[in-house]
C-alpha cells in the first residue's frame, strides 16, 4: 500500500518555507509522504498529488471554491494561518469576517496560534470545539533551541540595527496599488472610506521610518538592514537608499536570523517585534506620528521599546550601541504568550504533525475523479494544458518554491535531527516532495 499523502501549501517562501520544511520533517518521521505546494499554482498541482490531507495557509473568501472543491475530492483539510493571523486589528471584525465568508464548514481541523485566537473563533459559534485545536505557529520554533542554530549569521559578522518595514499596501510587490486596494476591500470588513483612512495613515508612517533611517544612519559606527516586508517592493527603499554607504536593502532567507544577530529591530507595527522579543532583542516601536489606534497591531507594540520622537529613537539607539543586552520590556513577554500563543518552546510543528497523522485518512477517489473536480471548467483545463507546455505562466512574478532552498534548509536541520530526510522534484509538477532519506 501507498504511503499517506500530505500538501504542505506556501504562501510566501520568504516567510514560510524553514517552518513548513519542519513540519515536513516531523511528517515524514510518521511514514507520510509530504509535497510543498505554491500557492499560486496550488489547483493544477494538487489535481496531480492527490493527496490524503492539505494544510492550507488561509480561510477567506479567495479560496473559498477552491476548498469547496478539496471537500468535494474526499480531502481532508486543515488550516494553519502564516500570515500573522494572531495579532491582527481586530479578530473579531477581520478574521470572523473573513472565515464567515470564506469556506469554514469544509475546513476539519484549524491549527491557532494561542487562546485569543481560539476564544474569538469559538466565540463567533461558526466552527465547532472539536476542530479547533491551539498548536502554536512551527514559524516562531525557530526562536528557541535547538532549531534556531540552523542559522549562520546572515551578514558577515558585522554588527548591525535592523529596520522590518510592513507596508505592502502602499508598495505591493506581486500586483498593483488598485488591485491591493481591491483585495483589502474584498478580504476585510471596511468600507472605501476606511481604507482610504487607512493608507494615508500608512504613507505618514512610512514617510516617518524613512525619516528615522535617514537620522540613526548619520550616527557614528551604524550599520543598518533594511528587510521589507514578504509582501513588499524592496526596490522603493534601494532606490531611496541607493547612495547610503551604511544602509542596505537585503530581503533574502527568513527574517529570523537578522533579528537574532542585530543590535535590535526596529519597526511600525511589524508582527517580527514578536520573534525580536522572544529572542531577547530589542524592539523598537515608531510611536510618530500619531495615528489612530483602530489601524495598530496592539501586540508589537506591547512587546516594544516606544520611540516617541526622533529623539527619542537617536538616544535609544545610541544607547544600545552601547549594551546591546540591555533588554527592556522582557515582563511583557509572559502576557503575550500566554494570551496569544500556546508556548515558544519549538515544539508546535511537533504539535500540528501529531495532529494530522491521527486525522489523516487514504483518500479512495480516484485520480481522475480528483482532477475533473478541482480543474472542473474548460477554461481551468486549457490553462492547466498551457502551463504543461510552458506557454502559459500564472504567476509573472517569481514565487514559485526554489528547491536548492529547501535542499539546503534540509541539509541544515538534517545535522540536528536523528531521522535525516531528503527531498526531489515531484515529476509532474513544480511541487517538491520530501521524504524519509534512505
Amino acid at each position: 500500500m501507498r504511503k499517506l499523502k500530505v500538501c504542505l501549501i506556501i504562501d510566501n517562501p520568504l516567510r514560510d518555507l524553514d517552518s513548513m520544511i519542519l513540519l515536513a520533517s516531523h511528517l515524514v518521521n510518521k511514514n507520510i509522504d509530504v509535497f510543498l505546494t505554491s500557492m499560486y499554482n496550488q489547483e493544477s498541482q494538487v489535481a496531480e498529488i492527490c493527496p490524503d490531507y492539505i494544510l492550507v495557509n488561509y480561510v477567506r473568501p479567495n479560496n473559498k471554491i477552491f476548498l469547496e472543491k478539496l471537500e468535494k475530492c474526499g480531502i481532508t483539510i486543515g488550516a494553519l494561518d502564516t500570515e500573522g493571523g494572531a495579532v491582527i486589528m481586530d479578530l473579531e471584525e477581520s478574521l470572523i469576517h473573513m472565515l464567515k465568508n470564506g469556506a469554514y464548514n469544509s475546513v476539519n481541523d484549524y491549527f491557532l496560534w494561542g487562546n485569543v485566537q481560539y476564544d474569538a473563533i469559538l466565540k463567533s459559534g461558526i466552527v465547532p470545539s472539536e476542530k479547533l485545536h491551539v498548536t502554536g505557529t512551527p514559524r516562531y520554533d525557530f526562536c528557541c533551541l535547538p532549531w534556531i542554530n540552523i542559522y549562520d549569521h546572515p551578514y558577515n559578522g558585522k554588527n548591525y540595527f535592523l529596520v522590518n518595514t510592513n507596508f505592502p499596501l502602499l508598495f505591493p510587490k506581486f500586483q498593483t496599488f488598485a488591485q491591493e486596494i481591491e483585495t483589502f476591500y474584498t478580504l476585510s470588513n471596511f468600507s472605501i472610506e476606511e481604507i482610504i483612512k487607512i493608507t494615508n495613515e500608512f504613507f505618514s508612517n512610512w514617510s516617518k521610518i524613512i525619516e528615522s533611517i535617514i537620522s540613526i544612519s548619520k550616527l557614528n559606527k551604524i550599520n543598518i538592514v533594511i528587510r521589507p516586508h514578504p509582501f513588499e517592493d524592496e526596490l522603493v527603499y534601494k532606490k531611496i537608499f541607493k547612495n547610503f554607504d551604511n544602509v542596505e536593502v537585503i530581503k533574502v532567507g527568513s527574517a529570523i536570523p537578522w533579528i537574532f544577530h542585530s543590535n535590535a529591530l526596529i519597526h511600525r507595527d511589524c508582527s517580527t517585534a514578536l520573534e525580536a522579543s522572544f529572542m531577547n532583542i530589542n524592539p523598537i516601536s515608531i510611536e510618530y506620528p500619531k495615528s489612530s489606534s483602530n489601524y495598530r497591531q496592539e501586540v508589537p507594540q506591547k512587546v516594544s521599546v516606544k520611540a516617541n520622537n526622533l529623539e527619542e529613537l537617536n538616544e535609544i539607539v545610541q544607547k544600545l550601541l552601547l549594551n546591546k543586552e540591555n533588554r527592556e520590556n522582557s515582563d511583557t513577554n509572559n502576557w503575550v504568550i500566554s494570551n496569544w500563543y500556546r508556548a515558544i518552546d519549538g515544539k508546535s510543528a511537533l504539535l500540528i504533525s501529531e495532529i494530522i497523522s491521527k486525522k489523516i485518512n487514504y483518500n479512495s477517489k480516484s485520480f481522475i475523479s480528483i482532477f475533473n473536480i478541482i480543474l472542473n471548467t474548460n477554461k481551468s483545463k486549457i490553462k492547466y494544458l498551457l502551463q504543461k507546455l510552458n506557454l502559459f505562466k500564472y504567476n509573472k512574478i517569481k514565487k514559485e518554491i526554489d528547491f536548492k532552498s529547501v535542499s539546503n534548509i534540509i541539509d541544515k536541520l538534517n545535522s540536528l535531527n536523528e531521522k535525516k530526510i531528503s527531498c526531489s522534484k515531484y515529476f509532474l509538477n513544480k511541487s517538491i516532495r520530501i521524504f524519509e532519506k534512505p
